[in-house]
């Protein structure tokens, strides 16, 4: 099983308390981990910030652009993979996104894994889009998979859909990555076919065992269905996560960090169950059987994206942990 790493581009006001992740933070978080031994950081997409996000925080949240962003890492960087989960499809152009993406995959070397997705606010496509009020943003992401798909693919392509179009569009150089891997997320009835369409890889957010093995299932007859199968995906899994010495401490720890105030990584009411089945909580041992259980059901690549750490100095020390007592017991599995 491949381990990942958040990449904090976008978490402040979600994950994390603004004021404390810079770019230079970022990028020597991303080494840091390189050398610890994770296999990919993930950066996510966010572009405008919510105005009660303005009002709330002092200084407001930072965000950066994730391709910006992940190119900046790449080339102080050598070995890790560099993820984006996910690129919100409805607020891009497809020819643009495919020829950054392109970009980025020479100037890290064939290092990019390209997540592609809806997004979680409607709100915030509107303020970027306000003119698009009768967009339905899941044909746009259909759309924008299939045009997105051919560029890579394609030295010359053209499209014509609903919402996009292009005619005898060139990209050179072609990319280093044959294809460069896209990973589809979602939770719809419609993401299992996306994902056998247009994916070489899947993104699932927040699972626990029995959800993964359901939706595991609908994938699988998806896959089948194009004539596909389920080992030609990376199956990356995302939870929150705290460490510490006992189960009960990292429990008290996240209910009392700003994961647990600002409620990104899960639902706003939760029962106490949810804690153990959905998160990565606990000692070492428990995280690394936690994470085993899911490889042992298919799983290819864990990533505790949504860490409970309110200064920067938590956030390494989290991360320190789970690379140097987690990683060794999960690998050895």
């Amino acid at each position: 099983m491949k381990l990942g790493f958040p990449i904090p581009n976008c978490r402040e006001g979600r994950d994390s308390l603004p004021g404390y992740l810079g770019a230079s933070q970022i990028i020597e978080l991303a080494q840091t981990c390189e050398r610890l031994g994770f296999d990919a950081g993930w950066a996510n997409d966010y572009i405008t910030t919510p105005k009660a996000s303005v009002l709330e925080f002092d200084p407001p949240p930072s965000w950066y652009e994730s391709l910006l962003s992940l190119c900046a890492i790449a080339v102080k960087t050598e070995r890790i993979k560099l993820g984006v989960a996910v690129i919100v499809m409805p607020f891009r152009e497809p020819v643009l996104l495919a020829k950054q993406a392109i970009t980025l995959d020479h100037f890290s070397n064939g290092r990019l894994l390209l997540g592609i997705g809806l997004g979680d606010s409607r709100a915030e496509f509107l303020s970027i889009k306000p003119k698009e009020t009768k967009a339905h943003r899941g044909r746009m992401l259909d759309q924008g998979l299939a045009a997105v798909s051919k560029l890579l693919l394609e030295a010359e392509s053209s499209f014509d859909g609903e919402n996009y179009a292009y005619d005898g569009v060139i990209f050179y150089p072609r990319p280093i990555q044959s294809p460069v891997p896209i990973y589809v997320s979602g939770h719809s009835e419609s993401t299992p076919s996306r994902i056998a369409k247009h994916a070489q890889g899947w993104l699932v957010s927040y699972p626990n065992l029995r959800s993964f093995k359901t939706d595991w299932s609908l994938v699988e007859e998806a896959m089948t269905a194009e004539g596909r199968s389920m080992s030609e995906l990376d199956i990356t899994t995302t939870w929150a996560m705290r460490l510490d010495n006992t189960r009960e401490e990292a429990l008290t720890n996240f209910k009392s960090s700003c994961q647990e105030t600002l409620k990104t990584s899960g639902p706003a009411h939760r029962p106490e169950n949810w804690y153990a089945q959905n998160s990565l909580i606990g000692t070492p041992q428990d995280v690394a059987e936690f994470l085993v259980a899911f490889k042992n059901a298919g799983a290819t690549h864990g990533v505790p994206l949504h860490i409970a750490a309110d200064t920067y100095a938590e956030l390494m020390e989290q991360l320190h942990r789970f690379a140097e007592e987690v990683m060794p017991l999960v690998r050895a599995a």
